[in-house]
């Protein structure tokens, strides 16, 4: 019966030690000080969503990655769920990172659990180190959406890019587009130079960076509009599969109090300028009125403004419209000039013909975010018949 029960213990101990856990943790340091940057990563066998909660006193930092790798090994294709985060204790004291969770098929599973023992520091800021690299699990690789605004006005435009992060250089990937909820108008930004690498240091740590899908759009509602994730697989000996988060940006109505009846949606940050030809003429003579637009905003909304013109002159023919802008991050960017042929049909006393632009003036103060509402409406000029 002793026999038995040795023989039994012994083979459930061989079947403990040569499981592999389906949840696991790891630390890139586990005896560091406060400040000191780390890495926490997870990975996981199973699908289904990693649940985890980050220690008190945890400073999450810039870099995070959460997807999926395909692994290859004797032809024969391994799924790894992985999700990690780097950052720095605030306080000292001793930590215990774990565990994390995985529900699956119906059942829970758990990780380990990693200890951290983080000592007083001198030092205030955190520094900087190859923390990534001692990680044996993944390769630091994450992705972002980065969009330029958030929170906008209706015809606002708005900067978006996906933008990919590695701490190694790679040349073969597949790439997934962001999609963009709500009405909008899209324009491409098209690369000057061909597209490739670039490195960048990011709270002092080097990248490999790659920038895709540059675009701007100009939402046409207010509302919630959603910048569903992208998707970039990184083709290796196995491939690394990461995905952006999700954003929200949030479109506000454009201010009704003094808006002209007849506004048509211009929206951006112009100056104007209008000029005659001559401020004296005879009359049958016939003079120029020019109306120029400089700046950023939603320009291809614009139309051609009518003029409020007395008796004594007429629009002798159709006015001129030259384009003169180009798709930037901030919008259409450039310049609108509109020519009026103007006939003086009698002489009398001086009069003022006057033009109306029913358009909304954003003037933006990036520092505060602060947004003062301008609606112009109205540019007199004298002429002398």
């Amino acid at each position: 019966m002793k026999y038995f029960i040795v023989i039994s213990q012994l083979l459930f101990a061989i079947f403990v030690i040569g499981q592999k856990s389906d949840v696991f943790i790891e630390v890139s340091e586990t005896d560091i000080v406060v400040g000191q940057n780390i890495t926490i990563s997870i990975t996981s066998s199973l699908n289904g969503k990693i649940e985890f909660e980050f220690p008190s006193n945890f400073q999450k930092g810039y870099t995070q990655m959460e997807g999926m790798s395909q692994e290859y090994k004797n032809g024969v294709s391994k799924t790894v769920y992985y999700k990690t985060q780097n950052g720095f204790f605030t306080e000292k004291g001793k930590y215990v990172i774990g565990p994390a969770v995985v529900k699956s098929k119906g059942k829970i599973y758990k990780s380990n659990r990693v200890k951290v023992n983080v000592k007083k520091s001198d030092k205030t800021i955190p520094k900087s180190n190859e923390f990534n690299r001692k990680l044996k699990t993944i390769k630091t690789v994450y992705g972002e959406t980065n969009v330029s605004n958030q929170e906008i006005y209706e015809g606002e435009p708005v900067n978006l890019n996906a933008k990919i992060y590695s701490k190694y250089p790679f040349s073969k990937y597949g790439y997934t587009p962001y999609e963009v909820s709500g009405k909008y108008d899209d324009f491409e930004i098209k690369n000057k130079s061909p597209l490739a690498l670039a490195e960048e240091k990011i709270e002092g740590e080097s990248f490999y960076t790659l920038t895709l899908d540059n675009r701007v759009v100009f939402p046409l509602k207010s509302g919630n509009f959603v910048i569903n994730p992208f998707e970039f697989d990184i083709v290796d000996s196995r491939i690394y599969r990461v995905n952006s988060d999700k954003k929200i940006i949030t479109v506000r109505k454009l201010p009704i109090k003094n808006r002209p009846d007849d506004f048509i949606g211009l929206v951006g940050d112009f100056e104007f300028e209008v000029a005659l030809s001559n401020n004296e003429a005879d009359v049958n003579e016939v003079i120029t009125l020019q109306i120029s637009i400089d700046g950023s905003g939603n320009f291809h909304h614009a139309v051609i403004p009518e003029l409020s013109l007395p008796e004594e002159l007429e629009l002798y023919a159709d006015p001129v419209e030259k384009k003169d802008y180009e798709i930037t991050a901030k919008g259409f960017q450039g310049a609108l000039k509109y020519t009026y042929p103007l006939k003086v049909l009698k002489k009398t006393a001086p009069r003022y013909p006057q033009y109306q632009f029913p358009t909304l003036t954003l003037h933006t103060r990036n520092i505060l975010h602060i947004h003062q509402l301008l609606y112009p409406l109205m540019k007199t000029l004298t002429l002398r018949i």
